[in-house]
């Protein structure tokens, strides 16, 4: 169980911690900088490196397609409703289930005092 443990903070959560100070915002450079032997040899990886450019590719290209009915459907549908009426009903749908929301809380705190 303890060697499952090393190997999960290993090969997990101290590569996790090492990539998260990057973000750190302080004044003050940190005294003791985390290092990770497991997210030093992915950086280092040549195989990583061929594989990043076709799929960061592809991720990009399906982050930025758009969303659209298939070509055959454009045409057989002949009437859809005004937009106004479903932003309307979207619209008091999303009124009515917060409304709700409100309602359980409400009750909730009455329960709990």
């Amino acid at each position: 169980m303890t060697v499952a443990i090393i190997i999960y903070d290993q090969l997990l959560f101290r590569p996790m911690v090492v990539w998260a100070d990057k973000f750190r915002f302080e004044q003050t450079a940190a005294q003791i900088v985390p290092k990770s032997a497991a997210l030093e040899l992915f950086r280092r990886s040549r195989l990583l490196r061929r594989l990043e450019m076709p799929i960061g590719a592809a991720l990009h290209k399906v982050g930025r397609s758009r969303l659209s009915r298939p070509r055959r459907f454009h045409g057989a549908t002949s009437w859809s409703p005004p937009r106004r009426i479903v932003d309307f009903v979207w619209y008091g749908l999303l009124t009515t289930a917060l409304g709700y929301v409100l309602w359980e809380l409400g009750r909730y705190a009455r329960w709990t005092t």
